[in-house]
């Protein structure tokens, strides 16, 4: 429908043009000041219909490559100035007939001087409107508003002043200028298509020159028998914006393009540039590092305009030719040992290349040998200076890479780098996940596997706690109910700390159920554990480990210690608290027969309101966070026993938690910790 409505008004336009023509070649409204009033009045409503087409066709038109702009202008310039030279051969060789026939070819060509540069001036407003803001939109709006008032000054009786068309002329200029350099539409021009649209405007040129020569034979109204009215451009001020609007758009285009050729080619090596950094991204994110460094390679290659070279990748700490280009291995051999090369990649140079400007003086090549003359080096150390590659570039002529070559052959590489370490954190962080996933499955699992909470049971009471300097640890605590007046405690501590220490302690929890069941003394129990851990153990690893067996029948309990911490007992009925100090050697450490003579048992009587409390060393050894740097030590333990052992089980076991946090004040993280507390209520 819009299309249509556009339509209406070329007709329209075009239907007002010819009625004026016709009513001054052989109407008689000519001569009076009336008629020339209306004839002039259809010009105008023919002007302003003739600019709403060309306008709104410019706003519907798809067309938007410059290369496609042009050659539609060039096109129409073509056929214009093809119909408009006809009036001027005819003249030059007196074959019109008659004056009247004269006028209608010469308004004839008027009008397509009206359409062609109606059409181009519209048309360039796409040119004009790329990238265009709010300010081109208001300043292309204005301009029309102007060309409207313009075209007011066709009308003939009305008086305007001198000074009229002259404001007109400037307002419009005003107007003009800005759009006139709006020529951001070259920048966008790629390889030989800114020729090609040079030639087209230099064409232009000579097309727009030469129809403003005939545009002057031309009679837009202003046309007499006399000759040509010298005060033309003064009257038809529409016109004269028109024709200058696009004049001045085609020799701004021209020159500004002229003068941009010598920078462009800079321009397309900055965009090549910026085609190369995002060429290796995409390359690092999706091939592995030897692919990433071949294209590393070609694109510095590339760039440096370089004659032969070749990249080296490091495997292993071991370096392998991945990749040549014209040149054989002997000769790679032995520019590299002539060069020193195997000693420049011990250490990353400061300026992060080797650049050898002249091999001929500096004596690295002989003439007769290599026609190479100037060699750049460029090693490629990740962050944890080890060498990951080697690039080497080649030139036939002395002084080959300057400067700036060799910074954008580092920018490259340090983007190759910087990425190279981003996918190495990647895959860290991957690892860092999994092994956490991992450390929070095997937390879980050793919370299983230590006993969280204790049964209530008639005979004592148990409570306990347990602290790893990492997320899991290598101290252990248990107990099983032998029979209903017989249970079996023990208490432990695999050397080291982590991963491995807590491994150890699940083997520890595997091997205590099972010899549980075979009803041990508790000296052959710690002989039979230390035959089976040192089936299991490494050489280097040990276990220290204390055996309880009570036995509230007969009112006592035995006890065998490997090498562990002394137990810490208070005597009901003595009111007296001690260290049950014995010898014993840790599990693993002794790997034959002789570990039995290491090994004894102790038995020791049991009364209502006894307390035992078994800890691991990271308790005693725990540091305070002051500038003593005194450990808890035993002494401290002890008279917190002494101090609240007419408590219950869990409220001895808080006490000795809280002392020892307030002592080290949270800086127990060197040594796993734990306690376990047995106090005895009913025999």
């Amino acid at each position: 429908m819009q299309n249509r409505t556009n339509k209406l008004y070329l007709l329209l336009g075009s239907l007002l043009y010819w009625l004026s023509s016709l009513g001054f070649i052989w109407g008689e409204l000519a001569s009076s000041d009336m008629g020339q009033f209306l004839l002039s009045l259809l010009i105008i409503c023919s002007l302003i219909a003739h600019l709403w087409f060309f306008n709104q066709h410019s706003k519907h038109d798809q067309t938007f490559e410059a290369e496609q702009i042009f050659t539609k202008v060039l096109t129409f310039g073509i056929i214009t100035f093809a119909i408009a030279i006809v009036p001027f051969v005819l003249g030059k060789m007196d074959i019109l007939l008659t004056y009247k026939w004269e006028v209608i070819i010469r308004r004839f060509s008027a009008y397509i001087y009206l359409l062609f540069f109606l059409y181009t001036f519209t048309i360039y407003r796409k040119l004009m409107h790329i990238r265009k803001d709010t300010t081109i939109i208001r300043q292309w709006d204005s301009l029309l508003v102007v060309l409207v008032l313009a075209s007011l000054c066709n009308l003939k009786g009305v008086p305007f002043s001198n000074t009229f068309p002259i404001l007109l002329y400037i307002m419009g200029a005003i107007m003009l200028l800005p759009l006139i350099f709006r020529v951001k539409w070259i920048a966008l021009l790629k390889g030989k298509e800114k020729w090609l649209i040079l030639l087209f405007l230099l064409v232009l040129l000579t097309i727009n020159t030469a129809l403003i020569g005939l545009y002057v034979y031309s009679d837009l109204g202003v046309y007499t028998d006399q000759g040509i009215n010298q005060s033309m451009f003064l009257s038809n001020v529409f016109m004269g914006l028109v024709i200058g609007g696009v004049s001045a758009y085609h020799l701004a285009s021209f020159l500004i393009l002229l003068f941009y050729l010598p920078l462009s080619s800079v321009i397309e090596e900055q965009k090549s540039e910026i085609k190369s950094y995002q060429e290796i991204s995409k390359v690092l994110h999706k091939e592995g590092d030897r692919e990433t460094f071949d294209h590393l390679f070609k694109v510095c290659f590339a760039t440096t305009l370089s004659n032969s070279g070749w990249y080296i990748y490091i495997v292993d700490g071991k370096g392998e030719i991945v990749h040549t280009n014209n040149i054989k291995d002997v000769d790679i051999q032995l520019l590299s040992q002539r060069i020193g090369f195997e000693q420049l990649m011990q250490i990353e140079a400061k300026r992060g290349y080797y650049s050898f400007p002249d091999l001929k003086k500096r004596r690295y090549v002989f003439t007769n040998e290599m026609p190479y003359r100037s060699l750049l080096v460029l090693p490629i150390f990740t962050q944890n200076n080890s060498l990951k590659g080697v690039i080497c570039l080649l030139k036939d002529f002395v002084y080959g890479f300057d400067a700036d070559l060799i910074n954008l052959c580092k920018s490259y590489i340090d983007q190759a780098k910087l990425a190279f370490e981003n996918t190495r954190l990647i895959k860290q962080t991957i690892e860092d996940a999994r092994y956490k996933e991992e450390i929070e499955i095997a937390t879980k699992v050793q919370e299983a596997l230590i006993p969280s909470s204790f049964p209530k049971l008639e005979y004592c009471e148990i409570a306990a706690f347990n602290q790893s300097a990492r997320d899991v640890g290598g101290d252990y605590y248990d107990y099983s109910m032998i029979d209903d007046y017989s249970m079996a405690v023990v208490i432990g501590d695999v050397s080291g700390k982590g991963a491995a220490a807590a491994f150890h302690m699940a083997q520890m929890k595997g091997i205590f159920q099972a010899l549980i069941q075979l009803c041990l003394p508790a000296d052959n129990f710690l002989v039979m554990a230390n035959h089976s851990i040192s089936n299991c153990l490494e050489k280097n690893r040990f276990i220290t480990l204390i055996y309880l067996a009570f036995d509230f029948g007969f009112r006592n309990f035995t006890y065998s210690r490997a090498g562990h911490c002394p137990i810490l007992y208070y005597n009901a009925e003595q009111d007296e608290v001690s260290y049950l100090q014995d010898e014993g050697m840790g599990l693993g450490i002794i790997r034959n027969n002789s570990y039995t003579n290491f090994v004894e048992a102790h038995q020791v009587d049991l009364h209502v309101g006894d307390v035992i409390v078994l800890y691991t060393d990271g308790l005693v050894e725990g540091r305070s966070n002051s500038e003593k740097n005194e450990p808890f030590g035993y002494e401290r333990l002890k008279n917190c026993l002494r101090a609240y052992n007419q408590q219950s089980a869990a409220e001895i076991k808080t006490k000795i938690q809280d002392k020892f946090n307030l002592f080290t004040k949270g800086r127990n993280d060197t040594d796993d910790t734990a306690v376990l507390v047995i106090k005895i209520k009913h025999l």
